[in-house]
């Protein structure tokens, strides 16, 4: 598993999503301030959703690539280092310095090849499963089959230079704005796939559903299930002298509920569609 996040022009556009923020004027005061997030901003959540959850559910046990896309492939987090959030966090913090020191732009298409060519060397291989990489990435529709095309001959010629050649899987997801120009949505755009070993897809996404995606995503990829633990008292609401009660969603491997059925337990249960912090 990798996770590619560009960072070109394309991502420096409003998403549309508003962020209410307020600023206070004097004591007990307060003037609402308009600002706007990025595709950036967006793209970024989404990513460190999908880390959050895998480093809090396999720590020290799973080591996940992340790479910025700009003028040249940056990796953030490496297999060969300590991987944690907090480091996550500083070298997105940092990154700017080393943007702005960026020479000329480079397109789009050169961005996420090299990008996709240093996810691949990334990838461990020390098992045969499938793999997958998640590029984060803003670009008109029309260029999707000669994204697709490009990189995914790039990820099957990098692919067989590995040590051991692994069936991959490379996931473009294409954020979109909320109003997206009069243009039609569509979830899933063509798909190029011309090796079985190696598939790329391209899904259209809302900018404001990225971290729900990405959370469905880390589901899928490491069989994992939201359960809810219902009717927690409050205690605050206890000392008060009233009775008020609150859910919890827990993610968890799905294979604990199917060990806990065959030992006789009984579970309540239910699918949560996503689970989103804001």
């Amino acid at each position: 598993m990798a996770l590619i996040c560009d960072n070109g022009s394309e991502m420096k556009g409003s998403a549309g999503r508003r962020l209410s923020i307020d600023v206070g004027k004097g004591r007990g005061a307060s003037q609402p301030v308009k600002l706007y997030r990025t595709l950036w901003t967006c793209a970024v959540e989404g990513l460190v959703e999908y880390v959050r959850v895998v480093f809090d559910l396999f720590p020290g046990k799973v080591k996940l690539p992340v790479i910025v896309a700009s003028s040249e492939a940056i990796p953030l987090l490496t297999l060969d280092e300590p991987q944690y959030l907090n480091k996550l966090f500083t070298k997105l913090c940092d990154l700017h310095q080393r943007l702005d020191s960026s020479p000329q732009p480079v397109s789009l298409q050169d961005r996420l090849v090299s990008a996709v060519q240093l996810a691949i060397r990334q990838l461990d291989t020390s098992t045969l499963c499938r793999k997958h990489i998640i590029v984060l990435a803003s670009f008109h529709p029309d260029r999707c089959s000669t994204l697709s095309e490009a990189i995914e001959a790039t990820a099957l010629c990098a692919s067989s230079q590995l040590t051991r050649p692994v069936p991959l899987t490379v996931l473009i997801l294409n954020l979109r704005q909320a109003e997206s120009q009069g243009e039609p949505f569509n979830s899933q755009l063509p798909v190029c796939s011309k090796s079985v070993g190696v598939t790329c897809d391209i899904h259209s996404v809302w900018c404001g559903s990225v971290v729900e995606y990405m959370h469905g995503l880390v589901k899928q990829h490491y069989n994992l299930h939201c359960s809810v633990v219902t009717g927690i008292p409050m205690k605050e609401e206890q000392q008060a002298g009233m009775s008020a009660n609150y859910d919890v969603n827990i993610l968890h491997p799905a294979n604990i509920l199917t060990e806990s059925d065959r030992k006789g337990l009984m579970l309540s249960h239910r699918v949560c569609v996503c689970v989103c912090v804001s």
